[in-house]
């Protein structure tokens, strides 16, 4: 049950890797077996002593390899479980004997290799399943997704940046739900590395449809982020009792702030201008003339809105055409049966061996497809904006006739006009976006914005349509037996080996590095190989990220540090007094001894050594040798030795192996349920052997049998959380009921059921008691690491796109670099947000004396670091496609502003990293992000409205200015989530104290006057003062 896959690739994959650990496991304990039989032969040595040090030495060895396995390559552990058990019974169970005893091989190693040819015949031969199904039902489900988006942002797009009118809970999910598609369908993908796939595509095809798919989603994604206009906060300096309500004001207030500005205006003029008319006074027609022209203004910017709407509906309608003509063409690809296709294989090829075979295609002919494309046409771009549900269906119907390439082509097309289109609405916004109505120009920046979103998700389009066509092209339209392409790579580490049919991109094929800079530089073709890392080197199993080895990683980038330059004497700084001298200058030839005897082979692997035994997942393995030979060292005890094996000791060992984890939380997780369900088996295989008289009936207990395998089939299939688990009850109710049955004279069922619910119960406290005294490592320890290391990566990812828009033109080759850095760290990213998740139910679960876990503030910290992530990518698709010397002009008059920006949060981000990875309070103060944002929004307000917002250009603009200002507004999240965590130096200040600062940071202490008045006056005041300060801790239910 442990090595049955669900599909032909999934157990092909699994059988491979238990021939691969029962050959190792097999040699090793042959390897044993022949040391004890050599000192068998030699008479002089207490053989039964020799023999036992040799089996717990052996024993010690195998038990930090099985922990470093479970450790580093977690794809292995499954395969490792049961083999282990031959070990561990070997070594301890059986007596010591000078003949050459393989006992335990035939037992486990056998009967295993015989069940795994078993399971994969029958996998094979009857009813096979692959995941072709669930390949191309993956894929229709994250179109499906891109469907639902496009409808949702085509009724919604007037609402855009209000997300409490326009549902802000929905584009949450709509965003959560295509990452979740995008990674099961990667992860299915990956999974059928080793399938036997029998449909049209092979797994190469669905690994070029998911490279492209997943840039698809990810541009489609970025319409599900929370665009939001805080008007408040441009008036939080002017005004401290405010109160930044970022996204919360409702639509209909907010229409009527914006609407009622200008009436209430114009009734004050018209109101005072009558009062000095009744006077007698001179009137003074210049206000009523301003008054007039800005509604003139208001009205032309409104129409310019509203014909700017239009082409961003139209465009969103042509979207979710094409994405519903692509469900319809891989309709019957995911209603292939593999049973009958392979019969029909079969037919074919016995019928049709020497008949030539119609390979008709999914998209027709392509002399149809020309004949159609002239009776419609489709030349006009007028014809491929629908306006109304009409024209949509008649657009559909006009497209399902034509083939994907061709369908790719009229998008291409369209693109131009899109912009084109755009760029006459944008020129009717632009002059008239004013200064005053602030709520107004936040919307039409973050509309611009949308529609540069939309032209890249139609350049993804087209490269799906595209790459689908080559593969509809290539196929015959019959399905195939398609082999699996083997992979070591794969096996091991789940990683994809270099394919030589995926053509490289151009942008990361590249990896030398040009001499930009042209002094002080080498190339990357110049350095050793110890010296090539990046941050791609980093390894997805690490627990914990070490302070040395960040610095490595960021000062090994793409774009490298500048090499040290010795500076005349004159140049260098004198210290300011007597203590600080500098450093004895050394001989050219005792400093190159010195750096011979530092740096050498010996040094380096001394070093790589010291570094990884630092490792917490070293330091695990080192716990669970440890573990494992203090519960087996009573069987290597005269003593105590028939005790062991008389009580069944070595199920301690198998049980410690399941449930010993890294951390204290997945330990003490394990353990709960390891007691839990063996306690069930245990029950359970007492209650069947009495049911089967003692092992003379054998009716009831097949019953009994039959209905225990059902319930943890069910377990295993049905409940992913408990499917781990479902082995481990098999394995518990055969260990107690088939050695009572078959061996009626030497066993009991009632006492091998109480003794292996005994051992195991036993066997989990000691491992809780271990994990928890020695060396202890707790999960929250390992959240708040990996929680380090995100915003750590997040300072990475946020530098080097500054670095990208600095050096565009320039410095070409530090972009290319910079660019396969930022993809690089997020994958990691990714990778991290993943691990984390994966933590904190651990960590929720974990006991601790000295602090509560706080369940809310952690998901939050992940979910804004998450959310930023996705505002950085926004932001990094402003220059990716588009190559301007407007854009780049327009960045770089507010590059100085966007640099206060990414050094604040550089600085921020360092601050709460290394509060969370020393467990520290934050300090009282941080940079100010929020006058900084505030200034790169003043900053770039002149930019948006003056000479340079005539060209489509501005739309790329627009999406750098609103992810950055989205990016800052999520930073007092994270200080929120952080300080809720680890606390603040201010949570020990006395209230008083706490109190008066807070007045003084203000301008509104003379004004409130505090001193003065009675105290009861002062008391009524303070309480007024508290309740406007922001209340920063989150508490949990």
């Amino acid at each position: 049950m442990a090595h049955s896959g669900k599909t032909v690739g999934a157990n092909l994959e699994i059988q491979l890797q238990q021939i691969l650990i029962g050959i190792v496991v097999s040699v090793y304990i042959l390897v044993v077996e022949a040391i004890v039989y050599g000192l068998g032969r030699i008479s002089t040595i207490d053989f039964i002593l020799a023999a036992r040090l040799v089996n717990a030495f052996a024993l010690a060895i195998f038990c930090f390899f099985v922990a470093s396995i479970h450790a580093y390559t977690p794809r292995l552990s499954q395969a490792l479980k049961i083999n282990t058990t031959s070990v561990y019974f070997a070594l301890t169970r059986y007596s010591p004997s000078r003949h050459y005893d393989i006992r335990p091989i035939p037992g486990f190693i056998y009967a295993q290799l015989i069940g795994a040819l078993i399971s994969t015949v029958v996998n094979i031969f009857i009813f096979p399943s692959t995941a072709s199904h669930d390949l191309t039902g993956a894929f229709r489900r994250l179109l499906e997704n891109m469907v639902e988006c496009s409808r949702f942002f085509e009724f919604s797009v007037e609402k855009l940046g209000r997300e409490s009118s326009r549902g802000a809970q929905g584009v949450a999910n709509l965003r959560k739900q295509a990452r979740q598609l995008a990674e099961t369908f990667g992860q299915i993908v990956g999974g059928s590395r080793y399938e036997v796939s029998i449909e049209r595509f092979s797994q190469l095809d669905y690994h070029r449809i998911f490279l492209d798919a997943n840039t698809l989603a990810a541009s489609f994604s970025t319409m599900c982020l929370p665009f939001e206009i805080d008007d408040d906060f441009y008036y939080k300096l002017e005004d401290p009792q405010a109160q930044i309500k970022f996204g919360t004001m409702t639509a209909a207030n907010r229409s009527i702030d914006s609407l009622e500005s200008g009436v209430s205006e114009q009734q004050s003029v018209v109101s005072f201008e009558n009062m000095k008319r009744r006077k007698g006074v001179p009137l003074d027609t210049k206000p009523l003339v301003e008054v007039a022209e800005k509604h003139r203004r208001k009205e032309t910017r409104e129409e310019g809105v509203a014909n700017v709407v239009a082409p961003i509906k139209a465009q969103i309608a042509l979207h979710r055409t094409i994405l519903e003509i692509l469900l319809q063409r891989t309709l019957e690809l995911e209603h292939d049966n593999p049973s009958r296709t392979l019969f029909q294989l079969a037919a074919r090829s016995v019928q049709n061996t020497y008949m030539s075979r119609s390979r008709g295609d999914i998209n027709h002919s392509d002399s149809a497809t020309t004949e159609a494309i002239e009776t419609l046409n489709l030349d006009s771009d007028d014809d491929l904006l629908p306006v109304t549900e009409e024209d949509r269906q008649q657009l559909y119907d006009k497209l399902t006739r034509m083939s994907l390439e061709q369908i790719a082509n009229k998008v291409e097309q369209h693109v131009k006009f899109f912009e084109n289109t755009s760029t006459d609405c944008i020129s009717q916004i632009s002059p008239y976006d004013s200064y005053e109505d602030m709520a107004s120009h936040n919307r039409n920046v973050v509309l611009l914005s949308f529609i540069g979103a939309l032209r890249e998700n139609s350049i993804c389009l087209v490269k799906v349509l595209r790459t689908l066509h080559r593969i509809y092209v290539k196929r015959p339209a019959y399905a195939q037996l398609w082999l699996p392409r083997l992979s070591w790579s794969w096996l091991y580490r789940g990683r994809f080996s270099a394919d030589i049919d995926l053509k490289p991109d151009p942008i990361t094929d590249n990896w030398s590095l040009e001499n930009a800079y042209g002094t002080g530089r080498v190339g990357v073709d110049e350095l050793d190989e110890d010296e090539k890392s990046d941050i791609s080197d980093m390894s997805d199993d690490d627990t914990e990220v070490e302070e040395e080895q960040q610095a490595v990683v960021e000062t090994r980038s793409g774009m490298l540090t500048p090499l040290p330059i010795n500076l005349p004497i004159r140049h260098s700084v004198t210290p300011p007094s007597g203590i600080q001298r500098q450093p004895r200058r050394r001989h050219p030839a005792e400093a190159e001894e010195l750096y011979k005897m530092i740096d050498n082979p010996y040094a380096r692997v001394a070093r790589k050594m010291l570094s990884w035994l630092r490792r917490p997942k070293t330091r695990y393995a080192f716990k669970f040798t440890v573990t494992m030979m203090t519960w087996a060292l009573w069987a290597f005890i005269r003593v105590s030795a028939n005790f062991f094996e008389t009580n069944n000791g070595s199920w301690g060992l198998k049980c410690i192996d399941s449930v010993f984890g890294v951390t204290i939380g997945s330990t003490f997780k394990a353990g709960f349920r390891r007691v839990l369900l063996t306690s069930i088996a245990g029950a359970w295989g007492i209650v069947t052997w009495l049911a089967s008289n003692n092992g003379r009936d054998p009716f009831l207990p097949c019953v009994c049998c039959i209905l225990y395998f059902v319930v943890t089939f069910y377990l295993d299939f049905y409940l992913p959380k408990w499917g781990p688990m479902a082995p481990m009850m098999v394995m518990s109710f055969s260990s107690v009921l088939f050695p009572a049955y078959f061996e009626t004279n030497k066993a009991d069922g009632t006492s091998l059921g109480w003794k292996h619910a005994v051992v195991n119960a036993v066997a989990v406290f000691f491992s809780i008691a271990v994990s928890t005294l020695f060396m202890p490592y707790k999960a929250r320890t390992a959240l708040r690491n990996r929680l380090s290391e995100l915003l750590r990566l997040n300072s990475v990812v946020t530098q080097s796109i500054n670095h990208m828009h600095v050096a565009r033109a320039e410095f070409p080759a530090v972009h290319r670099n910079e660019l396969r850095r930022v993809r690089d760290a997020v994958h990691r990213s990714r990778i991290v947000i993943v691990k984390c998740r994966g933590l904190i139910p651990s960590a929720a679960r974990e006991p601790s004396v000295h602090e509560r876990f706080q369940l809310t503030a952690h998901n939050l910290l992940i979910d804004k670091l998450e959310l930023q992530l996705e505002w950085l990518l926004y932001s990094y698709f402003t220059h990716s496609q588009r190559q301007s010397e407007v854009l780049r002009r327009m960045i770089r008059l507010a590059l100085p502003t966007r640099e206060d920006i990414v050094g604040s949060k550089s600085v921020f981000n360092f601050v709460l990293a290394s509060a969370l990875h020393s467990r520290t309070r934050l300090p009282a103060y941080l940079p100010d992000l929020v006058t900084t944002r505030l200034q790169f929004v003043e900053t770039m307000r002149p930019l948006l409205v003056d000479q340079y917002t005539k060209t489509f250009d501005v739309t790329y603009l627009c999406r750098w200015d609103v992810g950055n200002w989205h990016l800052i507004a999520t930073q007092k999240d994270l200080c929120v989530a952080v300080r809720t965590i680890v606390g603040a130096d201010t949570d020990r200040w006395p209230e008083e104290v706490g109190f008066m600062l807070d007045c003084l940071e203000t301008d509104r202490l003379s004004s409130d006057n505090i001193t003065a008045g009675t105290p009861q006056q002062q008391k009524s005041l303070k309480g007024q003062w508290y309740r406007r300060l922001p209340k920063y801790i989150l508490r949990d239910n």
